[in-house]
């Protein structure tokens, strides 16, 4: 059973039916006492509507209790704009507006730690989060400062400073652990991460939004404003090619399908785009419009390459994050993505799933929900 999302196809019949499920079996047993007790013998017409009523009713009750969230997160003052699982699925990291990183049992859903992200005594949002491939490292990184925590103590290892004033959009590790790469709408910084060191790029603005194959050998990046999507070869960081979705749109999102034969967009105008990747020769093959907000903005594949969750909402940007809007979430079957649900009015940025595939973290706010996915 898909726990994720109010409905599998109409949210508002769900809706109707969960909040109603109490009358409904109210009026069931009124129907019952009616027919039964003060009856002495009910007609067939009396026992099938106190049985419809009925199942109406416990269906309605079921799927409120076993199709909310499983976890609930709070502890946040303002929005959540970045998530991130450990690679063993014991912490979950959740950046945020209020100048925090918060570190959470994944399990349980209790508060482990708060870091703080600071430069030079200011105190910055945290854009983006990520743990490094073996889980040693947490990385947060906000406008120019990029912190590294050490996982088993969460003392602070390193810091490293990046030029430019604007936000850091996405964080990568490279599978390796060896490489970190931020991204901001006014330049890129690669270091290594174990000693700091700047990695010479030629390129000195790769793009704003990345996402990294699994392989680590491409990273694709979309520069701020720009509706296509630049590929690079991270062993000489030349660009190899450009990617374009077949409206003329800003991308606000990518990720890499595990399996690296799927790179899928996000772009301005409701629209999820999916590029094949048969030999590294990227064709467009799928468009399909998200619902719920012009921007897609989050973009997540499951590590078991079954499902792409996506985060839309009306305006992108700060000023975009409490926006409602909707998680969708997709399901990849013989190369064909195919609809299956949809959460209402996640206000935030950042989606994630658990290494086993079966949590999805969504913002929501100041909160964080966790869904069950079966």
């Amino acid at each position: 059973m898909l726990t994720l999302l109010w409905s599998r196809n109409d949210f508002w019949i769900w809706l109707f039916l969960d909040l109603l499920s109490p009358v409904y079996l109210a009026w069931a047993y009124y129907l019952f006492h009616k027919n039964y007790r003060l009856k002495q013998s009910p007609t067939k017409g009396d026992r099938l509507r106190v049985g419809f009523w009925s199942v109406l009713g416990i269906i309605g009750a079921l799927h409120w209790s076993f199709g909310g969230p499983r976890l609930v997160l709070s502890g946040h003052e303002n929005s959540v704009i970045s998530l991130a699982f450990s690679p063993d699925g014991r912490f979950l990291a959740s950046g945020s507006l209020d100048h925090t990183v918060k570190v959470w049992n994944a399990v349980t859903g209790k508060n482990l730690r708060t870091l703080t992200l600071e430069d030079s005594g200011r105190k910055e949002a945290a854009e983006a989060v990520a743990f490094s491939p073996d889980g040693k490292i947490l990385a947060a990184g906000g406008r120019k400062i990029v912190s590294l925590w050490d996982t088993e103590s969460w003392t602070l290892r390193n810091s490293f400073r990046r030029e430019g004033t604007n936000v850091i959009e996405s964080l990568i590790f490279f599978p390796s652990g060896e490489l970190l790469v931020a991204n901001g709408s006014d330049g890129s910084a690669v270091w290594e991460v174990h000693t700091g060191q700047r990695v010479p790029v030629k390129e000195k603005y790769l793009g704003s939004v990345a996402a990294l194959s699994p392989d680590g050998k491409l990273l694709a990046a979309v520069p701020s404003g720009y509706g296509a999507v630049r590929v690079w070869n991270t062993d000489n960081w030349q660009r190899l090619f450009l990617l374009r979705t077949s409206v003329s749109s800003v991308v606000f999102s990518l990720a890499f399908s595990p399996d690296g034969r799927i790179l899928a967009g996000g772009d301005g105008h409701n629209n999820l785009a999916l590029w094949m990747t048969p030999d590294q020769q990227y064709v467009p093959n799928v468009l399909n419009k998200v619902g719920c907000g012009a921007n897609v903005v989050s973009l997540a594949f499951s590590p078991n390459g079954k499902w792409l969750a996506a985060l839309a909402r009306r305006a992108s940007g700060l000023e975009g994050i409490s926006k409602p809007g909707c998680v969708r979430l997709f399901r990849l079957q013989d190369n064909k993505f195919t609809f299956m649900s949809w959460q209402t009015e996640p206000a935030g940025s950042g989606l994630a799933f658990s290494p086993d595939s079966k949590t999805l973290a969504t913002p929501y706010s100041g909160t964080i929900k966790l869904w069950r996915i079966d």
